[in-house]
């Protein structure tokens, strides 16, 4: 096929793409392609003419999320740092294990995956560690000094 042809193959295959959809793209596109074997989980999706289009396997709803785990937003603001993780019971008090994320409104955050229960943590902010100071809850800890707690409840039914 000369290289014009094929650009203006691909050219009509965006605009198929948009106005139909990938299906009768898919079709158009790979005439040649030898048909894929049948399974229940990987199935063309045919749209009927008239009806909404059948939803892929692989775009339906997701299993629901059976893991006893929450996912806890840590948060911690401030505009100077040039690095800030996070460190606690839940790591084993490692640096590097998860390091936060600067947002535009200089607020670095993190969320972890935490089981029930009652954690110790602090902030390692350029190497140094500080309690939360936006976390009423803390203690005083033999080896850490001040240490921020944060009590995850388990999810609700």
């Amino acid at each position: 096929m000369p290289s014009g042809a094929r650009w203006a193959l691909v050219a009509v295959t965006g605009v198929l793409s948009i106005l139909f959809g990938a299906a009768l793209v898919q079709k158009l596109s790979a005439p040649s392609a030898p048909p894929k074997s049948s399974s229940s989980t990987d199935r063309a999706v045919t749209p009927v003419p008239g009806l909404p289009a059948p939803i892929p396997a692989n775009l339906k709803s997701p299993k629901p999320d059976t893991s006893p785990h929450r996912k806890i937003l840590f948060q911690y603001r401030n505009s100077r740092p040039f690095q800030v993780e996070l460190i606690g019971d839940f790591n084993d008090w490692q640096p590097g294990k998860h390091v936060m994320a600067r947002g535009m409104d200089h607020m670095w955050r993190v969320t972890v995956p935490l089981a029930p229960g009652r954690f110790g943590y602090q902030f390692v902010v350029d190497g140094k560690p500080i309690r939360d100071p936006a976390n009423r809850r803390f203690q005083k800890d033999p080896r850490r000094g001040l240490i921020s707690i944060v009590e995850v409840k388990p999810k609700s039914r």
